[in-house]
């Protein structure tokens, strides 16, 4: 019982973090379009978004749209 516990947690989490991380590359990317922060700034907070939600999904799609 524990065992099922433990990864109803994980998803839980895991699903948690890819939706927030999913929000906030959403609002980053339309400060960059309308031009209230530089690519640079861009592309540092979303590095910092990955290390600290660790998007597993998101990793895998941006992996495969960038073939």
């Amino acid at each position: 019982m524990n065992a099922i516990l433990n990864i109803d947690l994980e998803v839980a989490m895991n699903t948690k973090n890819e939706v927030t991380y999913q929000i906030t590359i959403k609002i980053l990317s339309n400060l960059f379009r309308k031009n209230l922060i530089i690519k640079d700034e861009f592309d540092s907070f979303k590095h910092k978004m990955l290390e600290k939600y660790a998007p597993k999904l998101s990793e895998l799609i941006e992996l495969s749209l960038d073939k």
